[in-house]
């Protein structure tokens, strides 16, 4: 008879502790299992806190972002106001004045990022309330309020026709985009 024959025997061959041993070793090991617990949700919740402050103060330089990007609305308006005329001048003996300031007009409104500002602003006082509020999850929350930002940033970079006003989209682009890629570690 070889080992592997008395081992494919039940109950031939048992292993275990000594009965006193055991019931010491099951002990410490609930005790090493609940300090490794503890220990690791210590550390789930300063990654947390941490990264809680990380967002706010991101949502901060957001917020001065779009605070910008709305000051310069009027700008991104006057500016094509004067491409236009500038390049109708020449023409303009023969076109119709009340014509062109039609045409500024209609320009001017495919070229407002107000909607697409007073949704970002929306977006991250939503954001505010998650981070405050009560713990656990809000990671798809934020996500989903991340994704939402994307959208209307692109937007307000397609609708730019102003380089301090697509250089204000590309950093709160940029922002979100760090943003959304840490909040795949919040549950």
């Amino acid at each position: 008879m070889t080992l592997s024959d008395l081992l494919q025997v039940p109950d031939a061959v048992t292993i275990g502790l000594h009965p006193d041993l055991e019931s010491k070793a099951s002990e410490l090991l609930d005790r090493c299992v609940q300090a490794a617990l503890e220990r690791f949700l210590c550390v789930r919740r300063e990654e947390g806190e941490r990264l809680s402050r990380q967002f706010l103060k991101t949502a901060g330089e957001l917020a001065e972002y779009v605070l910008e990007a709305r000051s310069l609305q009027k700008k991104q308006v006057a500016e094509m106001r004067r491409r236009i005329l500038e390049r109708t001048e020449e023409l303009r003996s023969e076109l119709d004045p009340e014509r062109i300031e039609q045409e500024i007009a209609l320009l001017a409104e495919k070229a407002d990022v107000e909607e697409e500002i007073v949704r970002l602003n929306a977006h991250l006082e939503a954001l505010g309330q998650l981070l405050s509020g009560p713990e656990g999850g809000a990671g798809k929350r934020m996500d989903h309020l991340f994704q939402e930002m994307q959208r209307e940033t692109s937007t307000l970079l397609a609708k730019s026709r102003l380089l301090e006003l697509t250089k204000i989209g590309m950093e709160i682009r940029l922002r979100v985009e760090q943003m959304r890629e840490q909040v795949q570690n919040v549950a």
